[in-house]
């Protein structure tokens, strides 16, 4: 198999954020730009990203540190419309434009990636399609919640009446009727509640 090499150089600046932005999620808002852009340290703004065909290595070229990424073991792949978007995990990313390539190199580095392409590494758990808030599910959760309550109400009814029960062996009676009374209470709560 081809082990060709492709680098290319990677400046961040200010468009780079809007474009990488814009590729990722469709907008980004100009204020959230600038504040980004005046964030991002001097030596964290040089790039220059290798490709073969198993991995992606990453030069910060004002540290002079080099982090090396497999494909298989990146979180996800996207090409977008106007670049590749490259995730170390589900939040960090690396956005690379398509000019950023020789006419050439590009067409060999999305033939290294094309396998990768769309496929999470870390896969969903479950999704929920057209998830809407509504009356029953509002319902629901305040159910689940008191039933948790009533759970709470049985143990809470069982360490009173053993504090009633060490009152009564200290001889203070009143204190002693207050607890064993909160108990009953509490005791009458969970069992005459049905959630």
């Amino acid at each position: 198999m081809n082990n060709e090499q492709i680098t290319v150089d990677c400046h961040i600046d200010r468009q780079y954020l809007i474009d990488s932005y814009y590729a990722r999620w469709g907008s980004l808002d100009d204020d959230f730009t600038q504040k980004l852009d005046d964030s991002i340290a001097n030596n964290m703004r040089n790039f220059t990203f290798t490709f073969d065909n198993e991995k992606m290595v990453k030069l910060n070229k004002d540290k002079n540190e080099v982090n090396t990424f497999y494909y298989s073991q990146l979180f996800q792949i996207q090409e977008a419309k106007n670049g590749f978007i490259l995730f170390s995990n589900n939040m960090l990313f690396d956005f690379l434009s398509f000019d950023l390539f020789k006419p050439a190199d590009l067409v060999v580095v999305k033939k290294y990636l094309t396998s990768y392409l769309g496929k999470n590494q870390e896969p969903r758990i479950a999704t929920i399609a057209d998830y809407v808030v509504d009356y029953n599910r509002v319902y629901s959760l305040l159910r689940n919640q008191l039933k948790n309550t009533k759970k709470n109400y049985l143990i809470l009814s069982v360490f009173l009446l053993f504090f009633c029960i060490l009152y009564v062996v200290i001889n203070n009676n009143l204190l002693s009727a207050a607890i064993t009374l909160s108990a009953v209470l509490l005791y009458l709560s969970f069992l005459y509640n049905d959630y």
